[in-house]
């Protein structure tokens, strides 16, 4: 996945120089840059795991890798089912530590996991969740047997995880504090800083996407999500200016 970096000791020089990198970042959710006049420094991407993987997911259907799009959205899905785990956890003062020491018995087993999420959801909306049934049905076509799917087919897979994700999401919102989603941000911010050198300058960037929480603006459908997501890479590609022309880039050594 690649960030938009801006170095903020170039803007904020005497003299400043507005430079900004499009940077890989990988599982730690954080890229290493070196500037082109030397400044280091660390970003560590302001996104939830799950907001990844559906970025990772869009900019595969984008450039059609249908199967790759789908195994990232499936994916996405059971990531954000954590976050509500994690979230609605947190509403209720479970600590961190305690969390994470629970949830090793849990973390490869994606089914406990939805069995987690189904529970916690009657409690904080007192009904049951009632999950799309096409979803696992194709699913299990994609990632269990490998089928690459057509463009449409794919798109209307992404489309159904994306409008579940959204739906539950909403109501999130819409008990406000009870669900401590500043608190959930934080949680991944503080653990990807120890992902980091001590003494190494540090810049947080809230990254736009498919579905950005930082921004706030998520889409009422996949096809509005997607195409603000297509027309972002194009700004992206066609605005940043690459410091080293001669083929060294920022995060190489």
């Amino acid at each position: 996945m690649k960030v938009l970096a801006p170095c903020f000791e170039c803007t904020f020089s005497p003299t400043p120089r507005f430079e900004s990198q499009l940077v890989d970042y990988f599982d730690d959710g954080v890229a290493f840059v070196t500037c082109s006049v030397g400044h280091k420094f660390a970003v560590i991407v302001q996104a939830q795991k799950f907001e990844i993987l559906l970025n990772s997911g869009g900019a595969a259907l984008l450039e059609g890798f249908t199967l790759e799009a789908c195994a990232s959205f499936s994916a996405a899905l059971e990531r954000f089912y954590e976050f509500f785990i994690r979230s609605s956890a947190r509403s209720r003062e479970i600590s961190t530590d305690l969390f994470d020491e629970m949830f090793k018995t849990m973390a490869q087993q994606p089914e406990r996991q939805f069995g987690a999420f189904l529970m916690l959801y009657l409690l904080e909306f007192n009904e049951p969740y009632k999950e799309n049934p096409k979803i696992k049905t194709f699913r299990k076509k994609i990632i269990h047997k490998g089928e690459i799917p057509k463009n449409d087919k794919a798109t209307e897979f992404c489309s159904w995880i994306y409008d579940e994700i959204n739906k539950v999401y909403q109501r999130m919102l819409d008990k406000g504090d009870n669900f401590c989603l500043q608190e959930a941000t934080m949680e991944i911010m503080v653990s990807r800083r120890k992902n980091i050198p001590n003494g190494m300058r540090v810049a947080t960037v809230g990254e736009a996407g498919v579905f950005p929480l930082c921004h706030k603006d998520q889409k009422a459908s996949f096809s509005e999500a997607l195409e603000a997501f297509r027309k972002l890479r194009e700004m992206l590609r066609g605005t940043v200016i690459d410091p080293f022309p001669m083929g060294r880039h920022g995060n190489s050594e």
